[in-house]
């Protein structure tokens, strides 16, 4: 496990038009069998204080676990 700057981008669209999105955490960069995992806390700023975020990925495939008290669903993806 290392410590490792994670730059989390996204785009979302909706009737209003197109907002990006761009956060910048110190967190970890682990890699293992197979998958690699960035892990960092979340701030005040993405309204999630207190929970975890893990991304973990490799060539095919993409998902983000959000940790906190209670625990939350994933998201999963596809990478394209």
């Amino acid at each position: 496990m290392q410590k490792a700057k994670i730059t989390v981008s996204g785009v979302s669209r909706n009737s209003d038009g197109v907002s990006r999105l761009e956060t910048v955490n110190t967190g970890t960069f682990t890699e293992k069998n197979g998958y690699c995992y960035a892990r960092y806390e979340e701030t005040e700023a993405s309204g999630m204080s207190g929970t975890t975020t893990t991304v973990k990925w490799n060539s095919m495939r993409c998902s983000r676990s959000l940790r906190k008290a209670a625990r939350m669903p994933a998201i999963t993806g596809r990478l394209t």
